[in-house]
């Protein structure tokens, strides 16, 4: 066996299973132990991993096995099949994902799979939660060369390629949006004028003349850094 494709934990599990014919199951080992079954073809351990998934997935758990499958998902199909399983999982379940501190560790690939799926929950709810690991990846960002705002720029962009503006009031684009610097002002601006010319929501001029006082004499971007 190439025991360098596992980790020990899970190198050690799968031998007991192969010992014993099975082995504990958790949904913290099952993103090892899935692509292990696959790699060294044991149908039977990777039906019961499928199995064990379906039946005891929980939200408080889905960022550690993100994490953990992100660097399998690229090569085993049983791991890309379980990421997605998770993904149809957080579509009902988005607000309780965006509040476990977890939701912070997971890479940006793999954010921008989460926002691109069809989650049951508000676009201003998605724009805060992309704010927050946004602003906690600068954070904790190791030695860069790379300006932090320009660098919370672009991570923003990218994580809002998606974000559908219109579907947020034009009282949250000012209250919240606005102010965090996080969306450039333009497209903010042709947001509450398509928001204002569709008639989707009323007083949008009054929202309008409010932007324009806002957005005197600041730069979007900077993040308050």
């Amino acid at each position: 066996f190439d025991i360098i494709e596992f980790d020990p934990k899970t190198f050690k599990i799968l031998l007991n299973y192969l010992q014993t014919g099975s082995c504990p199951l958790t949904c913290s080992n099952i993103p090892g132990l899935i692509c292990a079954a696959e790699h060294y073809d044991l149908p039977e351990l990777l039906q019961a991993c499928f199995h064990h998934a379906k039946q005891f997935l929980r939200i408080e758990i889905v960022c550690v096995m993100l994490c953990a499958l992100e660097n399998y998902c690229w090569r085993y199909t049983s791991a890309s099949e379980l990421v997605n399983m998770i993904l149809a999982f957080i579509e009902t379940r988005a607000y309780q994902l965006f509040q476990n501190p977890d939701f912070l560790t997971l890479s940006e690939s793999m954010v921008q799979m989460i926002m691109g799926r069809g989650l049951e929950v508000g676009e201003i709810k998605k724009f805060e939660a992309m704010l927050e690991w946004a602003k906690n990846r600068i954070k904790d960002r190791k030695s860069s060369k790379v300006d932090p705002k320009v660098e919370f720029k672009c991570i923003m962009e990218r994580l809002s390629r998606d974000l559908k503006l219109h579907r947020i009031t034009p009282q949250e684009l000012i209250r919240i949006v606005l102010p965090s610097k996080a969306i450039r002002n333009e497209k903010i601006l042709e947001t509450l004028m398509y928001q204002a010319n569709s008639g989707i929501y009323r007083n949008v001029d009054s929202y309008l003349e409010a932007y324009q006082k806002k957005v005197q004499n600041q730069e979007s971007f900077d993040c308050g850094m």
